[in-house]
């Protein structure tokens, strides 16, 4: 039970750490660096023009449409008693999105499409003090950054909890993927994103996933054959997941 424990509790630390020193910090420090560019107008995007405009449909709309999707995931995986696995993979996955979207956020520092978004005042970076603050204040959703533009965190998110939850109940694509191309496509409408910063989501997610399971997969693999020469990558999937799996396949056992 403690070993259990003892890597579920890693992953939340991992993950939370990476929320915080990656995206939080990097996204406010982005800010910063925005309003020393000034005020920019929005990039043309042709979906924009092609599309309604959904006002009032911003990152709330969009968080919920996130917590909708977790709260139908979880029974699914609790039923296939995959739950605990899951989660641990999302706690990995989701932290090196995180780590990913951090960079990306300092390069691009593109215009924010949302009409409403707006930067918070003051902002410097020669207060490092006031973003590690502001910061926290990310991770509890009570302060908004607009530096959040390329890429989509929710787009990343929705795809990696989409990808996790197929791998374990295929048969579930059908709701899953109506959620995730509604939210997908309301997201663009509510022009809380560019369409470039959809796409780019979901195909850094989609490749980080596929590459982390593949990992998975042979990690157990050379555990079953060759257990005393695992490299350091495998080493630590196998302790991290080895637990949750079974049989001479790889199968989840919950």
């Amino acid at each position: 039970m403690m070993a259990h424990l003892e890597k579920d509790v890693f992953g939340i630390f991992l993950m939370l750490t990476c929320g915080y020193l990656f995206a939080a910090v990097a996204g406010i420090a982005a800010d910063a660096l925005a309003a020393e560019d000034g005020i920019r107008r929005p990039l043309p995007d042709l979906l924009f023009q092609a599309l309604p405009e959904i006002e009032d449909a911003g990152e709330a709309v969009n968080d919920k449409a996130e917590l909708a999707f977790l709260c139908v995931a979880a029974p699914v995986l609790l039923w296939r008693r995959k739950l605990r696995l899951a989660a641990r993979q999302i706690y990995v996955i989701q932290s090196a999105l995180w780590v990913l979207r951090a960079p990306a956020f300092l390069v691009t520092r593109l215009p924010n499409p949302y009409p409403k978004c707006r930067p918070v005042e003051g902002l410097s970076l020669a207060s490092p003090g006031k973003i590690l603050e502001l910061a926290l204040g990310v991770l509890r959703g009570t302060v908004h950054t607009c530096a959040d533009v390329m890429f989509s965190g929710h787009t990343a998110g929705l795809t990696m909890i989409l990808l996790v939850v197929l791998r374990h109940a295929p048969s579930a694509w059908p709701y899953f993927w109506s959620h995730f191309l509604g939210t997908v496509l309301v997201m663009v409408c509510s022009r809380f994103h560019y369409t470039t910063d959809v796409y780019v989501g979901f195909v850094v997610a989609s490749f980080f996933c596929w590459w982390y399971f593949e990992r998975v997969d042979r990690a157990m693999r050379e555990a079953r054959a060759t257990p005393r020469r695992l490299g350091t990558l495998s080493s630590f999937l196998v302790w991290y997941e080895g637990d949750l799996h079974e049989g001479p396949g790889v199968h989840a056992k919950g």
